[in-house]
């Protein structure tokens, strides 16, 4: 039994590491709350010289 303790205590770490993990990443759209005023027009190009 001292087997499936160690496991489950292995398993609930890893579970927590990724747990936090995930929470430092922010969405992009959480940061920002509305998009870009200028997102639906083109890219600008770069001119051949």
């Amino acid at each position: 039994m001292a087997v499936a303790g160690r496991w489950q205590r292995s398993l609930c770490e890893s579970e927590q590491a990724r747990v936090q993990a995930a929470q430092k990443q922010t969405l992009v759209w959480a940061s920002r709350q509305r998009p870009p005023a200028d997102w639906n027009l083109p890219l600008p190009q770069e001119k051949d010289k």
